[in-house]
């Protein structure tokens, strides 16, 4: 049980690490000088907007399968520890 309670605060912990990274990540991203001529502001802006959905979209669906293999994890040792 010790090992599954160390294995949920890393998982804890890697989601804060992305949420700070995506922060951090999307304020580089808006605030670094693009040549918006050939694009225009808004479209640059839109196009940042999608590459940090993205990242955000694939982030999520990650962690959610690591978050469902916990839990299923825990449940099978419960189960086994009360065999």
């Amino acid at each position: 049980m010790k090992a599954v309670s160390a294995v949920k605060k890393l998982w804890w912990g890697a989601n804060i690490y992305w949420v700070i990274l995506l922060i951090y990540g999307g304020i580089k991203l808006f605030t670094y000088n693009f040549d918006t001529s050939e694009l225009g502001e808004t479209a640059s802006y839109a196009l940042i907007i999608m590459v940090l959905i993205s990242a955000s979209v694939l982030i999520i669906e990650f962690q959610a399968a690591w978050g469902m293999w916990l839990h299923n994890f825990d449940k099978s040792n419960q189960h086994e520890n009360k065999i």
